[in-house]
């Protein structure tokens, strides 16, 4: 793979930002340890960095099935909806899931790179942040991070945002993931929007 040159002048190879590939590493391994030790007994099915447009921080999520039992919990004790609906559509609403930012102290001194970065260069890089992410993912799962076989793909790798298409989350998640993986997240991705449309319905009726 060519790497653009932004990317380049952030990958941890140079003198621009040094240590910033190794710092996200160190960090998301930290963080993903802890996830884990501190919630044996859960089962997980995600782990992603969360950023934004302008790729200006990235801060560790997951989740598991038993988080996504919670989640659900407290957006029925809200709302009063269908357990099975807001399942589905909580699923991949990763701002919703009880570990999202868990392990974030490990992040500190990434995102104080990242800061120093905008503050001394006057522009973001956010596509050059997004292949780092991807880039760190990649060579976790070759180092058996995420485990092998079957317990691999039970876990999807992806790189995630608020403001994000599902489109751009399958591209990403086929480059991160087993083809099996990846495409049962397209295809709960589509079960989730149209959960969240029936979902939108009821409260719409409830309050009128």
């Amino acid at each position: 793979m060519t790497l653009n040159k932004d990317y380049e002048n952030i990958d941890g190879k140079s003198a621009v930002i040094p240590g910033l590939h190794d710092a996200l590493k160190r960090a998301a391994r930290a963080a993903w340890n802890q996830i884990q030790e501190q919630h044996a007994d859960e089962h997980w099915y995600a782990f992603a960095f969360y950023t934004n447009g302008e790729g200006s921080y990235i801060i560790p999520t997951a989740n598991s099935e038993e988080g996504l039992g919670h989640a659900v919990l407290r957006y029925q004790s809200r709302h009063g909806t269908d357990g099975s609906l807001s399942s589905t559509s909580l699923r991949w609403s990763a701002c919703d899931w009880p570990y999202h930012t868990e392990g974030i102290e490990h992040f500190d001194a990434l995102n104080d790179l990242l800061y120093m970065h905008r503050i001394e260069k006057g522009k973001g890089t956010p596509e050059s942040v997004y292949e780092l992410c991807r880039t760190v993912l990649r060579e976790m799962d070759q180092s058996g991070d995420f485990g092998f076989g079957a317990t691999r793909e039970v876990i999807t790798l992806n790189v995630l945002m608020g403001d994000q298409s599902n489109e751009e989350r399958v591209v990403w998640a086929t480059e991160l993931n087993p083809p099996f993986t990846a495409e049962r997240l397209e295809q709960e991705l589509a079960q989730g929007y149209q959960a969240f449309v029936t979902l939108s319905a009821h409260d719409r009726t409830r309050s009128t």
